[in-house]
């Protein structure tokens, strides 16, 4: 039996009321990761493409470090350039069982968008196209 390799997909629309819309599909379908508090869709605008590239660095850590960062004992690790606060937690809890799934969470006042190592992953696939579309800012 051969591993089976996902094939993300880049997709971008308009929305009427969110204008430009940036989807990354996972095997033709909406992307979901367990993660608290966040869409089984894996969609964001302009703005929260700029905060992930404003922390692309970190996120290429993340990912190559198996959902580690330097200096990630405390959880959640937190740091913050532009106003933009990067949140790392080295897991969660789902029904009062702790998941020992990493994840990183991008927050600016009341909104916010989360990914664990898979879709950070298909960032860093599509980092180009990720910095075009973030041009629409």
């Amino acid at each position: 039996m051969t591993d089976r390799v996902q094939q993300f997909e880049w997709v971008e629309t308009w929305d009427p009321d969110m204008g430009h819309v940036a989807e990354i599909l996972k095997d033709g379908k909406a992307f979901f990761e367990d993660i608290p508090g966040h869409k089984t869709r894996f969609a964001f605008g302009p703005k929260k493409a700029n905060w992930i590239l404003t922390f692309l660095v970190v996120v290429k850590d993340f990912v190559n470090s198996e959902g580690r960062l330097p200096g990630t004992e405390d959880d959640p690790k937190s740091m913050q350039m532009l106003g933009i606060t990067l949140n790392w937690h080295a897991r969660f809890t789902k029904s009062g069982v702790p998941i020992p799934h990493p994840y990183l969470e991008l927050r600016k006042g009341k909104y916010s968008i989360g990914f664990g190592r898979q879709k950070a992953g298909a960032l860093l696939e599509f980092e180009n196209k990720l910095r075009q579309f973030a041009r629409n800012d």
